[in-house]
């Protein structure tokens, strides 16, 4: 079967020698470590990053604030934005409260 001359061309990338592509190129070796996975953030983390994006990036000084005055109350992530999920709430006792507490209070002391 012919092969048209628009339709790209399969190429079997397994015997390509990477550093010879990128000394051809002109791209350094490190290049090629960007397309590595980064580590896996929470849905969460990932929502608040997004928020501080949505209103100028952690450069834009008062980010902070800016993500927590916000008034987009039509977007999908706004009860996300602080970081945390507000429908995730856990029933403790009394006795379960007051252990996390003492703990939290040692951790502190010794911090």
């Amino acid at each position: 079967m012919p092969i048209a001359q628009n339709s790209p061309k399969v190429i079997n990338y397994k015997h390509i020698n990477k550093n010879a592509i990128t000394s051809q190129l002109g791209i350094g070796a490190i290049d090629m470590n960007m397309q590595k996975t980064k580590k896996k953030k929470s849905p969460t983390k990932s929502i608040r990053e997004f928020c501080i994006t949505c209103m100028g990036g952690r450069a834009n000084e008062g980010h902070i604030k800016l993500v927590r005055e916000c008034v987009s109350e039509n977007c999908e992530l706004f009860e996300f934005r602080l970081g945390n999920n507000p429908y995730h709430t856990q029933n403790l006792s009394a006795e379960q409260r007051e252990d996390r507490s003492e703990r939290l209070r040692a951790r502190l002391i010794h911090d």
